[in-house]
């Protein structure tokens, strides 16, 4: 039987040469430490205890991604036909960066989830919010709402950490107020789909950087603007080496 593999979308040594120096990524992990500092470490251990546990984990030794490896992984793409996933080679070895990828390494819920009853109606003042809503927003809600609302103050954070984690789609974006409405319901927060957005969001930014970036070099030289956190393409690139077929 004849298998006919991804053509390279940049022939080896005729990579566009533009390197990254720089990411200018819109997620922002000082929030992490905010948030500890609000719960203290008896509550924020709730949040460790989640699917954001290997996550956080990953982020406290402070990994440092330098922009020469985002540009070495796009410019190794491979053409597909598929626009769900990103195939890339390493030393002549095709890689695919898939959402079943995404959710072994990052942790969070890729599958779609229907709740078994009906959504209650507003538990929360602040899930009624028409305007969306900001980090520094969500950080004061958590202060104002008291050292013993435990459920309250794991909805807020966990909300705030995965959308200035994973969905931030741009510098000073105000998140969605549909997700105020998700997390104020513990059932529908830690159901969620939320690794599915986060991938989707991902894989629309990566596409525009290389269109922008190394094709159209609409941006700086040096520099590449990147939506959500680049660190779930880096460390799931690293996975793929392991895993390339997975």
């Amino acid at each position: 039987m004849d298998i006919t593999l991804p053509k390279l979308k940049y022939k080896m040594g005729k990579e566009p040469m533009s390197g990254f120096k720089a990411i200018d990524k819109y997620s922002d992990f000082k929030y992490i430490a905010k948030v500890k500092e609000i719960l203290g470490p008896e509550q924020f251990k709730r949040i460790e205890d989640s699917c954001l546990g290997p996550v956080l984990q990953f982020f406290s030794r402070k990994p440092y991604l330098a922009g020469q490896m985002i540009h070495t992984i796009l410019t190794k793409s491979l053409i597909t036909k598929t626009d769900k996933e990103l195939w890339f080679h390493f030393r002549g070895h095709p890689m695919r960066f898939s959402r079943r990828k995404f959710h072994m390494v990052m942790g969070l819920k890729c599958t779609e989830w229907l709740p078994a009853v009906e959504e209650d109606e507003n538990n929360y003042d602040w899930a009624g919010c028409e305007d969306g809503h900001s980090p520094d927003e969500l950080i004061e809600l958590m202060i104002e709402a008291g050292e013993d609302a435990h459920d309250e103050r794991f909805s807020l954070a966990m909300l705030l950490l995965i959308e200035i984690i994973f969905l931030h789609r741009y510098s000073k974006a105000r998140f969605p107020t549909s997700n105020l409405q998700k997390a104020q319901q513990m059932d529908v927060l830690l159901n969620h789909h939320w690794g599915m957005d986060a991938y989707e969001l991902l894989l629309k930014s990566v596409k525009k950087t290389v269109q922008n970036s190394l094709e159209k070099a609409k941006y700086p030289p040096g520099r590449v603007p990147c939506c959500a956190s680049p660190m779930d393409l880096g460390i799931c690139t690293q996975a793929s080496v392991g895993f390339p077929y997975d």
